[in-house]
């Protein structure tokens, strides 16, 4: 339909680079009426034909490089730059599969609305949280999204994964993907062999493997057993490593499910962020309020990135509140001691005065409760899976570690005291207010 064709042309993207043919969107944008006719004949004469133009069907591909050695080609990642036309084509299958598609997808994570890496994050921390148990990590390629997820979710089929996994409650949870980024979960080293096989295999049928340099396991223990820390799991022909901790979606996850390691980790890479703006921050050129707002934008995301997650000891507290002044003290400077007419570094209440907006815990606090709102009102989630169903058998010996509903239980506790965070969460205007 003409109608179609109009729509997609006004939601393309302005200031991207053109494909082979040099156009850009904005000039279909600034085309008259003819040109959304002339369009529109074209795609129907392809749609009839069945036959993509040849120009089409080649991308100008660009490197951009991810992280690590430059000289190594598989450091960087390919952006492909399509032809704009092709492009309102291929926009237009979307918007047609993409209801079929999220009907069908499961709990695949990637490229999807509503859904984050938070959600998948959360859901991993809580089951090492609830259980003991082996995990594995599998990192692959990405494809194109939507046809990326349906083929992933034929390979979850054909693999019966859905049915595997470690048992909460009544559900069993035996995969999470987020796009490419896949975890096996298993209880024991034997279960996890066979997934992992199953995977392998149905992976293999729709064209696709597994990327054997990014592919470890990790085993999950309160005690860490120091004998078995080179094994090496092999299946099919695949050796994969076993690590003491990994990355997830940018999070170490570790074997004891340890969230001061991640907090720490957290801070030194916004510690790098910070001295790379160190002069920026020091500046007398710009003003108090523009350096405060390149902290809040540049810097604090990359600290409290996965916070919604977060159970925090007092000791994380003021690690992180140590981070923030340190920032706070040099974009505000030191300040003349009326006294003595010396210089000396601003207090910590002169500098949460002159910033004059929540710290950093106040703000990881606010965003923990936004996001458990969100989580709990989503019906017949993993997320909501997970918060819901309790551990079965005996604590271990020792003092219980914090789990995270109980820091929500406190959280709301303190301004609402006596109530059911479950409850308030579940109507939308009230929770707002109280985040």
């Amino acid at each position: 339909m003409i109608t179609e064709i109009a729509k997609q042309i006004k939601t393309l993207k302005n200031y991207k680079a053109p494909g082979e043919d040099g156009i850009t969107g904005e000039l279909l944008k600034t085309g008259a009426e003819n040109l959304v006719k002339y369009i529109h004949r074209l795609i129907s004469l392809i749609w009839q034909k069945k036959e993509i133009p040849k120009k089409w069907k080649t991308a100008l591909v660009y490197p951009i490089h991810k992280k690590g050695d430059k000289q190594t080609c598989n450091n960087y990642r390919g952006i492909a730059l399509l032809n704009v036309t092709y492009k309102i084509l291929s926009y237009c299958i979307l918007d047609r599969i993409k209801p079929w598609a999220e009907e069908i997808i499961g709990d695949q994570a990637g490229f999807r609305q509503n859904r984050s890496t938070i959600d998948q994050i959360f859901i991993l921390c809580q089951v090492l949280q609830k259980l003991g148990m082996t995990t594995g990590l599998w990192q692959g390629d990405a494809i194109s999204p939507v046809k990326f997820n349906i083929v992933l979710e034929k390979v979850v089929r054909e693999a019966v994964l859905d049915k595997e996994g470690v048992k909460l409650g009544e559900n069993n949870i035996g995969i999470l993907a987020y796009a490419d980024d896949i975890v096996l979960m298993a209880e024991s080293k034997d279960k996890l062999k066979q997934q992992s096989k199953q995977l392998i295999n149905a992976a293999k049928r729709v064209g696709l493997e597994i990327n054997a340099e990014k592919t470890e396991y990790m085993v999950v223990q309160r005690h860490e057993q120091i004998g078995c820390r080179n094994e090496v799991l092999e299946v099919e022909n695949y050796k994969f490593k076993r690590m003491q901790q990994f990355k997830y979606l940018g999070t170490l996850i570790t074997q004891q499910n340890e969230i001061g390691t991640e907090i720490k980790a957290r801070i030194q890479a916004a510690n790098k962020c910070y001295f790379g703006l160190k002069k920026l921050l020091k500046s007398r050129v710009i003003s108090k309020n523009l350096k405060s707002q390149i902290y809040r934008t540049l810097i604090k995301p990359v600290v409290t990135y996965g916070s919604e997650t977060w159970t925090m000891t007092k000791k994380d507290e003021n690690a992180l509140l140590v981070f923030e002044r340190k920032v706070l003290r040099k974009i505000y400077g030191p300040r003349i001691d009326e006294p003595t007419g010396e210089w000396r570094i601003r207090k910590n209440k002169e500098l949460q005065n002159l910033y004059q907006r929540p710290n950093i815990k106040e703000d990881i606090t606010k965003r923990r409760l936004k996001w458990a709102g969100q989580s709990w009102r989503k019906t017949g989630s993993l997320i909501k899976i997970v918060q819901a169903n309790a551990p079965k058998g005996k604590r271990p010996l020792g003092r219980p570690r914090l789990h995270w509903e109980n820091k929500i239980k406190e959280d709301i506790e303190k301004v609402r005291p006596g109530l059911d965070w479950k409850e308030l969460a579940l109507d939308r205007e009230t929770w707002r207010r109280i985040c």
